[in-house]
């Protein structure tokens, strides 16, 4: 498998949310019940910015509780701020290092973070206290995948199926593994049996085709392709797959009606649009492209490609002062860039209009 395919192999996302473990006072204090208690319900009313106030003034009672740490982390996970999460859950488990959720909790919070190393650590250290707790070996699966050591995630994934054989992320995630090492044949091996465990999942039908292409079976890719568009017609990622795969082996036709697709599910997709663009634009579909490119100028005005490449479109139509406007927006936005090389470029193109 070459380069061009490695961005449209996914593993799956941290998406398994953290567990609340109530936070309760280990010694009488009323005004530490009082906060605890408020924390609490701010978390049942999912008023998360609150739990985060109340379970913070308690800590600050409390600093060796590590029940109100782990629920500071949770708020904070809540909330997307994941950094301060992974504080919280580093305190938890310093206090409590025999606690496999908080372990698992603290890696979530680096994971998001993109701290993959200390993510793996603490996803090790879950695991290593419930060596059979499919979610813990996922999540280490995962902060494998994300930190692209793609070997280490093939065995990671490979020791959730051995726990549970169907689990979807693993399976897709297995192959998405060896597609990453090039090691196609061996996810070509595996493929029939994903297949009989997922027999309507596009994804992996995407997978699949990326595995055929890499080993030379064009016509069997382009199959794949096919069925995962018939399996997943409303499925936005896998339907944008499917276009980027069709533009980058040349099949414009074929990309420009996988991105029309993916822009009826997301209209404000600014990856959508574009591939819709320069794949109308390759295949010098140009009123197409002229149409994508002004709908990706009002979801990116402030992107000067957009408006050359708009001005370009106009201009493979022939619609001379339509394509100039937009080249001299292009170069105005390169001048606010302080794009030099960008503004001489339309200086370029705007003199070969007008020498035309």
């Amino acid at each position: 498998m070459g380069n061009r395919f490695s961005r449209w192999i996914f593993g799956f996302g941290l998406a398994i949310a953290t567990q609340l473990v109530i936070p309760t006072a280990l010694r009488a204090n009323p005004q530490l019940d009082t906060l605890l208690k408020q924390g609490n319900e701010a978390v049942q009313s999912q008023n998360f910015a609150d739990a985060v106030q109340r379970y913070g003034d308690a800590a600050r009672l409390d600093n060796d509780n590590a029940r109100i740490y782990a629920g500071l982390g949770y708020a904070h996970a809540q909330l997307g701020n994941f950094q301060e999460a992974a504080i919280a859950y580093q305190r938890a488990v310093q206090l409590e290092n025999d606690n496999a959720q908080f372990y698992y909790a603290l890696g979530f919070s680096l994971g998001n973070s993109s701290d993959y190393t200390n993510a793996i650590n603490a996803y090790r250290r879950a695991v290593e206290l419930e060596p059979d707790n499919i979610k813990y070996n996922l999540g280490l699966a995962t902060v494998f995948f994300r930190g692209e050591r793609y070997s280490e995630a093939h065995s990671a994934y490979q020791r959730v199926l051995q726990l549970n054989p169907n689990n979807a992320d693993a399976i897709r995630n297995s192959i998405a593994s060896l597609l990453q090492l090039r090691r196609n044949r061996d996810a070509a091996d595996l493929l029939d049996n994903a297949f009989r465990a997922l027999p309507t999942d596009g994804d992996l039908r995407v997978q699949a085709a990326i595995t055929w292409f890499g080993l030379g079976d064009k016509a069997k890719a382009i199959a794949f392709l096919e069925e995962a568009r018939r399996l997943a017609p409303r499925d936005f990622k896998v339907q944008l797959k499917i276009g980027q795969i069709y533009e980058n082996q040349g099949v414009y036709a074929e990309a420009i009606n996988a991105y029309q697709r993916a822009t009826e599910l997301d209209a404000q997709s600014t990856a959508a649009m574009s591939g819709l663009a320069s794949a109308a634009f390759k295949d010098q579909d140009y009123l197409i492209a002229i149409i994508a490119y002004r709908q990706l100028s009002e979801l990116a005005p402030n992107d000067p490609q957009v408006f050359e490449n708009l001005g370009l479109s106009f201009q493979g139509r022939s619609r001379t002062s339509e394509a100039i406007e937009a080249l001299e927006t292009a170069k105005k936005l390169y001048r606010l860039q302080n794009n030099k090389q960008g503004e001489r470029k339309i200086d370029a193109l705007l003199a070969a209009i007008e020498d035309s």
